[in-house]
């Protein structure tokens, strides 16, 4: 960017920068919780299968919105909208 004179207020560089933000809010805020709650419910002296597929499918949810939102921010750098 900097080599190139890019802007950070790029409508390209600020979405990326906002993707990364979000993914970065829903690794540490929903998928972090999820896979705690799981560490603690499959190591416990008897684990409960149903809130163990509950946790497995927070946790895969959130794996997928994390995928989605870096998927996005990788066809905004490769594509640059707005430039």
């Amino acid at each position: 960017m900097l080599v190139q004179s890019h802007s950070f207020t790029e409508l390209w560089i600020l979405l990326a920068l906002g993707g990364f933000a979000l993914a970065f809010v829903v690794g540490v805020g929903f998928m972090a919780r999820a896979g705690i709650e799981l560490g603690r419910v499959v190591t416990a002296a008897t684990p409960d299968v149903t809130r163990t597929r509950a946790l497995v499918g927070r946790w895969v949810t959130g794996y997928s919105a994390m995928l989605a939102i870096l998927l996005f921010v990788l066809w905004d750098m490769v594509f640059k909208p707005g430039m």
